[in-house]
């Protein structure tokens, strides 16, 4: 069975109360003032400075494969892997079950059934079919685990580092922006003056809007999403040791129980 996913709630309603709260606000601040304020802040050059030039900063800092893996990390974020506790502790009692009842080679068959819904524990259950000590599976298995979060940590770093530079790229664009307006001083309107002020101002408000309401957030939630997959692959982990030292399988799912219960887990029997 593939990994099921799902959209995830709490991305999807975050990023829209956030954002919708600011323009919610903007209606409220200033559409008594100027009924035109929407198109005022469509300002395509400060759309283009903080946008191109954040990604343009970003892609130089990480490798292109990062910046590439942009649509992959938006849909991890927004749909990212629906975790059941309760399947995979029935999963690795059925397991010890079998390898108590007919021996660890007996798990061949059923590591075959496990590569699409529990590939890192078909890893470890190949591991352990083939002989491999307890303490070198523990290790190999954990070795992967480093390797998977450092390509996490790869993309988190991308859209922190976005959410870095684009307020940075705001200033820019304002800076560039009171340029244009103190060029405008000599022609004796103080109107267009102040417009073309308050018009440079608006690409710092998109900079920190564009880091705070979905950059930084996005990388918060790819962080959490690292943590949690951690925290499964762990378990795993703890789970092929156990069948491998041959314990009881009613002890093995009394563990795993324990295992996610401190760490907050629901195995799905409280409700």
């Amino acid at each position: 069975m593939a990994e099921k996913t799902s959209l995830d709630l709490g991305t999807a309603i975050g990023l829209s109360l956030g954002i919708g709260s600011v323009l919610a606000a903007m209606v409220l601040e200033f559409n008594h003032l100027n009924p035109d304020l929407g198109t005022e802040f469509l300002q395509m050059s400060a759309i283009i400075i903080i946008f191109g030039g954040s990604f343009g900063c970003a892609m130089t800092g990480f490798p292109l494969e990062e910046a590439l893996k942009f649509p992959a990390l938006m849909r991890i974020a927004f749909f990212g892997p629906k975790e059941d506790p309760k399947h995979l502790i029935e999963t690795v009692v059925k397991l010890a079950e079998t390898a108590r009842k007919d021996g660890i080679l007996a798990l061949e068959s059923k590591r075959a059934q496990l590569k699409d819904e529990y590939p890192f524990l078909a890893t470890g259950l190949g591991l352990v079919i083939d002989g491999t000590p307890p303490e070198r599976t523990k290790n190999v298995l954990t070795e992967e685990i480093y390797s998977m979060e450092t390509r996490h940590a790869a993309g988190v770093g991308f859209f922190n580092a976005l959410g870095g530079f684009a307020p940075t790229m705001g200033i820019i664009g304002t800076v560039m922006g009171l340029i244009a307006a103190l060029a405008l001083a000599g022609s004796g309107d103080s109107s267009k003056v102040v417009g073309a002020i308050a018009t440079a101002f608006i690409a710092t408000f998109y900079g920190v809007s564009v880091a705070n309401l979905f950059c930084l957030p996005v990388g918060a939630k790819l962080q959490a999403r690292n943590a949690e997959e951690v925290h499964m692959k762990m378990v795993q982990i703890e789970a092929i040791l156990a069948i491998q030292s041959g314990d009881s399988p009613r002890w093995i799912g009394s563990f795993l129980q324990v295992y996610f219960q401190k760490s907050k887990v629901s195995t799905g029997e409280e409700q």
